[in-house]
């Protein structure tokens, strides 16, 4: 079985400590893309942005704003998401939820 290909794309979270790749084409040679985790990452430093530790409106509006220029990257759209996982670690939602 060949191995996938890894690359790391300008846009999106750093990888932590360069333990992993951003993106994962699986089976190579193929259309099939998995971007690894992405969070409120300042690029410079990888770690959560100033100003966003308890605004989970911020922090999803810069996820997905790495989300769509990884997959721009790729040649994507967010129409080619066949599946996604979310979670949030830091923070909390308003009583107000805008979700």
């Amino acid at each position: 079985m060949p191995s996938p290909t890894h690359l790391n794309t300008q846009s999106g979270s750093p990888a932590h400590k360069s333990l992993y790749s951003i993106v994962s084409i699986v089976p190579p040679n193929t259309s099939l893309a998995y971007i690894s985790t992405q969070w409120a990452s300042d690029p410079a430093t990888g770690e959560l942005m100033e100003g966003v530790e308890d605004d989970l409106f911020k922090q999803a509006a810069i996820v997905w704003g790495n989300i769509v220029n990884i997959l721009q990257e790729l040649g994507c759209e967010m129409k080619d998401i066949v599946h996604r996982n979310v979670s949030f670690k830091y923070g909390h939602l308003p009583s107000d939820s805008r979700m």
